[in-house]
This record gives C-alpha cells, sequence and structure tokens, in this order.
C-alpha cells in the first residue's frame, strides 16, 4: 500500500502535465530596441558671446521626461521606443552654455535662465515646436532685466525620429540666435 494516496484524476492530471501533453500558450514577447537621440551640438561659428553670462539649467516639468512627445490637437502621445539621450531641459542647457562662452575672459554679469514650455513634434503641421520662457538678470540686480517666451517651429522631413531631432536641433538654434539678438539689445550703450 503507498502512503501517497492520489485520486485518479489528480494522478492522471500530474501524468499529463509531466509528459508534456498539456500546452500552455502564453504570448509571444516582443522585444523592441530602445533608441535615444540627441540635439546636435552648435556650429564653431554659433559659440561665443562678448560678454560673461552665467546659463542656469534649465527647467521643464513635461509629463514624459525623456521620451518623444507628438501632439495632435489637444491629444498629446508619447513615445515608448524613441527616446531623448537627455532630458530636454539637460539637452538645451548644454546647448545655451556652449552658445554663450565669452570671447575673452571676463567676469560674469549677466544670468540667463529658462522653463521649457512645449519640446514636442507637431502631427498637424509636421513640425518640431519649441516653446521656452526666458528670464535674464545681471549679478547684481534681482529684478529681471526682461521676460520673454518665444516659439520656434520647425518643418521635419517626414514623421521619423530622426527628422524630429534634425527639427528640434534647428528650432533650438533659431532661439539661440533670437534671444542672443534681445539681449544684445538690451546691454547696449544707451
Amino acid at each position: 500500500m503507498s502512503i501517497f494516496r492520489f485520486p485518479i484524476r489528480t494522478t492522471a492530471l500530474l501524468f499529463l502535465l509531466a509528459a508534456g501533453c498539456i500546452r500552455v500558450d502564453l504570448p509571444e514577447q516582443q522585444v523592441r530596441e530602445t533608441h535615444t537621440y540627441d540635439l546636435r551640438p552648435l556650429p564653431q561659428e554659433e559659440r561665443g558671446f562678448p560678454c560673461g553670462m552665467e546659463i542656469l539649467p534649465f527647467f521643464s516639468d513635461a509629463p514624459a521626461r525623456y521620451k518623444m512627445l507628438h501632439r495632435k490637437g489637444t491629444e498629446l502621445r508619447v513615445e515608448e521606443y524613441r527616446k531623448w539621450g537627455q532630458s530636454p531641459a539637460a539637452m538645451l542647457t548644454r546647448l545655451f552654455r556652449s552658445a554663450f562662452v565669452p570671447s575673452k575672459v571676463t567676469e560674469e554679469e549677466y544670468r540667463l535662465s529658462g522653463t521649457i514650455l512645449q519640446f514636442e513634434a507637431n502631427e498637424e503641421t509636421n513640425t518640431a515646436d519649441l516653446t521656452v520662457k526666458y528670464v535674464f538678470s545681471t549679478l547684481r540686480n534681482e529684478d529681471p532685466v526682461f521676460v520673454r517666451t518665444l516659439t520656434v517651429s520647425e518643418k521635419r522631413k517626414d514623421g521619423s525620429p530622426e527628422a524630429f531631432a534634425e527639427a528640434m536641433s534647428l528650432a533650438a538654434r533659431r532661439q539661440i540666435r533670437e534671444i542672443k539678438q534681445l539681449i544684445q539689445q538690451e546691454i547696449k550703450p544707451k
């Protein structure tokens, strides 16, 4: 007599499982590679500024930090497997710091900060849209010299993430040129 008593049904089920006759269909696992993108560095001729400028780290409270955002009307879609290599705030901080390196050794006299309000691909207009609120001030005074919100839209070649990254690089360069002009108008002797 056996110590273990299994009902016949349980014994048959165990036998079938052991024999491999019962097949469990699990969903097929999809492996998707994550691709990362970055903004292009500024060309050498766009680097430099005549006076010392402290560029504070940019700020963004976007819902998807590193993920690429696509807007269609009021709907915002996040790309799960296509991401920025750094957060948009870190990428813009890096670009602006390279754009405002003083052309000669000088003390910092001014401060620039930026808050990113929009860093997205617009599906309806096929553009990369960049909106940033800038605060420009002197280091000696707490009150800002000016506060400006700039919006730039650059046409994308197609709907690919590569075209989005390229158009966003161009949008960032345009904003750098615009903010440099605004600053130079403010600091020139009157």
